[in-house]
């Protein structure tokens, strides 16, 4: 890549899979999540301004010097397990989900956040017990609060007593600050959080190690390339997808997790081939490219890309990111609660 227009899926991939080539450039058919189709040259397809730098981190070099070595991995007939390894740990972290998958998780978790902060009595009984199971910071206060205005001793060891007992019109005393507090830190945080995502995904991608610990797990595949006879494989925004045992249940997904049991992965690498990736368990497992397709699709953020114009690709369009989110609702309103009660409204 060059200049400011990056590829989050690189052209050299997306030109395996064109309708036709033209004068000014290679055509491809899009599909997209809110069911739209059309004819696009392969320039302005998952394509972001700036995507790999910030204005104090740039991993457009690094991600150029992988391209070359990927192109020239994907062009071998017969796979290799090592290098199969690098390519699928550099998409798996390199596309837009990644970064997408933590901002929308982020979302939700600020606005379940949200709700609780704008919420003053769910704060201040939230704070009550702050105050109740951390004596510490009330003695803090009244100390600040003596510095400015003389308390007597006995009437600060009654009031420290009531409040720890939670008697209302002496924790009312506190509460309202902390309120205001909390509130405050909440917005300063919220304003931060795009930035420190991207940075996030930018010095993942400059970082060698992170890619070293994932292409250990990887290489332990046995990866072999299959042909597809009618030309009809689709790419996914997310460029690979790995069929899992995570959680108790089989499924697709676009990342994996520390303690996912892998059974296959596989990435399209043009619109006639696909390279699959199996464990020992399942290594004389036939590819079930349907299942494959579909999956595809529902890891997918917005699009996929195909070299056909077809109803079958219209049907799997309508699954474009409906893979479950790595958290659920319950999970995030967990987070938050104890988000709360263990950081947020600690004044400092």
């Amino acid at each position: 890549m060059s200049g400011n227009r990056h590829h989050f899926i690189p052209q050299f991939l997306q030109k395996k899979f064109i309708c036709t080539e033209r004068k000014k450039g290679s055509i491809t058919h899009v599909y997209r999540k809110n069911g739209s189709h059309f004819s696009a040259n392969v320039v302005n397809t998952s394509v972001e301004n700036k995507f790999y730098t910030s204005e104090t981190l740039d991993a457009d070099e690094n991600i150029t010097k992988e391209e070359n070595k990927i192109l020239s991995i994907l062009r071998k007939e017969e796979p290799d397990s090592a290098e199969m390894a690098i390519v699928i740990a550099h998409f798996e972290i390199r596309t837009k989900n990644l970064r997408v998958m933590f901002a929308s998780t982020i979302d939700s978790l600020l606005k379940s956040a949200y709700k609780k902060i704008l919420n003053d009595q769910y704060l201040k009984e939230l704070i009550k017990k702050l105050f109740q199971n951390n004596p510490n910071i009330i003695d803090n206060e009244f100390n600040k609060i003596q510095g400015r205005n003389q308390i007597p001793k006995q009437l600060k060891k009654k009031l420290i007593k009531e409040v720890k007992l939670g008697k209302s019109k002496s924790i009312e005393l506190f509460v309202e600050s902390y309120i205001k507090v909390a509130q405050d830190k909440f917005s300063n945080y919220s304003l931060e959080i795009e930035k420190s995502i991207k940075n996030g995904h930018i010095k993942i991608l400059q970082d060698s190690f992170s890619l070293k610990k994932r292409t250990a797990r990887y290489k332990r595949l046995t990866y072999t390339l299959h042909h597809i006879e009618d030309s009809s494989m689709i790419l996914g925004d997310s460029v690979v997808v790995f069929k899992v045992h995570s959680k108790g249940e089989v499924t697709w997904k676009q990342f994996t997790d520390r303690d996912d049991e892998i059974l296959c992965i596989a990435i399209p690498i043009a619109s006639n081939k696909i390279i699959i990736g199996l464990n020992e368990d399942t290594v004389k497992y036939k590819p079930d490219i349907p299942e494959i397709k579909l999956a595809l699709s529902k890891c997918s953020l917005e699009q996929f890309i195909s070299s056909k114009k077809t109803n079958e690709n219209i049907e799997l369009a309508k699954h474009i990111g409906t893979m479950s989110p790595p958290l659920t609702q319950k999970e995030i309103d967990t987070i938050v609660i104890e988000g709360f009660e263990n950081a947020v409204l600690k004044r400092e």
